[in-house]
């Protein structure tokens, strides 16, 4: 059941949309106006490592560890109900030793130094991470020099990274004009909106390819669970 569930999950059709994932040393980033989906994006990204026994370090900036805890397992019980998974507590139980969730005050720690807790995590606790996810970034809280930093270390520990962005305002490729500055060290931009009915994710840019791209999923306006977009 569990390998069903990585098999047919959407973010096997979000990878296909993305050169085939984000892949180990690159960045990701995924904007969106106040409260449109970018956790719940996220999470979903670390759920889908976490059943595959992969380990993921989930950086909060803004919400306490209790509301992130219960962002994993909400979607997680929302996914294992359209699934019909059998258990689903104890399979979540399960995969929760792959996580590890932090929170830090902005005012006090930025995006470079939190790196330092989870090079400890890894050197003293010897836990392999495959992914970091920061949420709760505002654009004020980075400098264009962060990115190489965040890139030398995700090369460096053969990582994935990770990174949501509150923006207010988009130009007519998907990039947020408060982005911009920080484009060209973005491997991959996902820009998350409501339209019509439903949330859309795009792909802004994906590498060395700029141009407005659907992936042909949205988030649910109800449980935010990813969809196919039919």
């Amino acid at each position: 059941m569990i390998n069903e569930l990585i098999e047919r999950s959407p973010i096997r059709i979000f990878e296909k949309s993305v050169s085939g994932g984000l892949g180990a040393g690159h960045i990701g980033v995924v904007t969106s106006k106040e409260g449109v989906g970018k956790t719940a994006f996220l999470v979903q990204l670390g759920l889908d490592k976490m059943l595959q026994d992969k380990h993921i370090v989930h950086i909060s900036f803004s919400d306490k560890v209790d509301h992130i805890l219960g962002w994993y397992q909400n979607l997680f019980m929302e996914l294992s109900a359209s699934k019909k998974i059998e258990n689903p507590l104890s399979v979540y139980d399960n995969i929760c030793k792959n996580r590890i969730i932090l929170n830090f005050n902005s005012e006090k720690v930025s995006v470079v130094d939190s790196l330092k807790k989870v090079e400890l995590l890894i050197s003293d606790a010897r836990y392999n991470v495959d992914s970091i996810y920061f949420d709760g970034i505002t654009v004020d809280m980075l400098k264009k020099e962060d990115f190489a930093v965040l890139r030398q270390f995700a090369q460096a520990l053969n990582l994935e990274v990770w990174l949501s962005l509150t923006v207010k305002q988009y130009d007519e490729n998907g990039i947020a004009p408060s982005v911009k500055e920080f484009v060209d060290e973005i491997d991959v931009l996902i820009d998350i909106r409501y339209k019509d009915d439903h949330i859309q994710l795009e792909v802004a840019k994906d590498r060395d390819d700029v141009s407005l791209q659907n992936t042909q999923l949205k988030l649910d306006r109800t449980t935010f669970l990813l969809k196919k977009n039919k």
